[in-house]
């Protein structure tokens, strides 16, 4: 269906980043060379995201002001 190799490893609501996943997903990423997100070139950036810890919305966390203020902190790469 895609013809590309994928950027990078991720996994639902960061297990990767956790023991025992963090070993087995840099394992299997190793491999074929496949970075891990948050471990190494490819960073996490989370507050893109219009929603809090408990689940409260936050619609001014998803605004074009907000999505510049993100780029400006990440900075290059």
């Amino acid at each position: 269906m895609f013809d590309r190799d994928p950027t990078h490893l991720d996994s639902h609501q960061h297990v990767h980043r956790f023991e025992p996943c963090r070993s087995v997903i840099a394992d299997v990423g190793a491999r074929p060379g496949i970075p891990v997100r948050d471990a190494g070139p490819v960073r996490y950036c989370g507050g893109f995201y219009g929603q809090s810890g408990k689940g409260d919305h936050l619609p001014e966390l998803i605004s074009v002001d907000a999505l510049l203020g993100l780029l400006d902190e990440v900075g290059e790469g």
